[in-house]
């Protein structure tokens, strides 16, 4: 019987990496997880497993509980029950997470049964280091990539609106001409932009699944605006535009534009295989906490998970922060890890400090801390080009 074991910590998609690498090179039979009673408590040897099983593989397992995970003679005593209970198994073990304790110990007591180890640093993309075999050649190729749901699935974060997702990008990608003209002309469209939002905002309009037809009074109306609002079904009789909208409608107008367009960009990076998965207005909930939060755009690229805030027109000084802090508390309360990497891409101005023309000073110390980049967009920069740099 081939054995593998795995170290269990808060850090879970390591052991799903690894475990979808190695299983079927070395004919796995049975996975066992050595884990502590706080990792228990956070499920998280049932959350890999959850993973791995909707990436169709489907092993038997055990949990081994340690005594004392600060024991050296304890954790060596409680290795011992699998020595003792499969004398004839080989045993192929992942020392990748787990602490330095958990490590050291379950290192030496395997070397003694021969067996074999493996490590996935950080800094590896794309194989796995066979520490039993010193020489490139023998590194594990890692042959997956993780979409978003399998990443935050390793967390134990569902998606509440799975089922909803396809609807968000055919919406998107059925109005990307409109979304990219009001991009690429976002100088002429901002002051359209601002006054249908603060009227859909002054009025109060209730937002209904079914349409309803609503006038709104906008100044000043110009050629590339009036196509605009054409396209979108607009009618439009001197500074008098009225249309039916739903719900759907109103969220692109008040903002839900800017989301597609970043949406539609790492869209198309994804179709020339630049990045692996990217989904648009994910709502996520965290299982053990029933903490419920909203994604406006989130991506995948070898097996690495980033989330991107949006922010369109001027949004002030104290939204940017929150926005920034939003990023940070999705992180923090779901428990992702720090290398999950964030984005808070703005068309806002006030993030610049009026004297040197710069991201201000405490936003930008903020972004650092987070692990977040601020983009700044107007209408003339390329969104893919300047994330580019930071996800390779």
């Amino acid at each position: 019987m081939n054995i593998l074991v795995n170290l269990v910590s808060d850090q879970t998609i390591p052991n799903v990496l690894v475990t979808y690498s190695i299983r079927e090179r070395f004919s796995i039979d049975r996975l066992f997880f050595i884990s502590t009673n706080y990792m228990n408590k956070k499920n998280k040897v049932k959350h890999i497993v959850n993973t791995l099983s909707e990436l169709g593989i489907n092993v038997d397992y055990e949990i081994l509980t340690l005594t004392n995970e600060y024991s050296l003679y304890d954790i060596y005593k409680d290795l011992s029950y699998l020595s003792e209970r499969y004398k004839n198994a080989q045993f192929f073990v992942n020392l990748t997470c787990g602490t330095k304790i958990m490590f050291f110990v379950t290192h030496e007591f395997f070397k003694s049964l021969g067996s074999k180890f493996f490590y996935l640093p950080e800094w590896k993309k794309n194989s796995i280091i066979n520490l039993s075999v010193f020489d490139a050649d023998e590194e594990i190729p890692i042959n997956l990539k993780l979409s978003a749901k399998n990443y935050l699935s390793g967390y134990g974060i569902t998606l509440e609106n799975y089922n909803s997702l396809p609807n968000y990008i055919n919406r998107a990608l059925e109005r990307k001409n409109i979304t990219l003209k009001l991009y690429n002309n976002y100088p002429q469209t901002k002051q359209m932009l601002s006054e249908l939002f603060e009227q859909i905002k002054t009025n109060g309009y209730k937002i209904k699944q079914k349409k309803i037809l609503l006038t709104f009074e906008l100044s000043n109306l110009n050629d590339i605006q009036k196509s605009i609002l054409k396209s979108y079904g607009f009618t439009i009789k001197g500074s008098s535009v009225s249309a039916s909208l739903d719900k759907y409608d109103i969220e692109y107008l008040t903002g839900g534009w800017f989301e597609e367009y970043v949406f539609i960009t790492l869209y198309e990076m994804k179709n020339e295989g630049i990045i692996d998965d990217v989904v648009l207005k994910m709502q996520t909930l965290v299982s053990n906490l029933a903490v419920h939060n909203e994604l406006d755009v989130a991506f995948t690229k070898d097996n690495k998970l980033f989330i991107v805030e949006c922010k369109s027109l001027d949004p002030d000084d104290e939204i940017n922060k929150n926005a920034l802090y939003k990023i940070q508390s999705f992180k923090d309360r779901t428990n992702i890890g720090a290398n999950v990497k964030g984005f808070y891409v703005t068309t806002s101005s006030a993030i610049f400090d009026n004297h040197s023309n710069d991201v201000k000073l405490h936003l930008k110390n903020r972004a650092k801390l987070y692990n977040t980049e601020i983009i700044h967009l107007d209408g003339s920069k390329n969104l893919k080009e300047i994330i580019l740099p930071y996800i390779n």
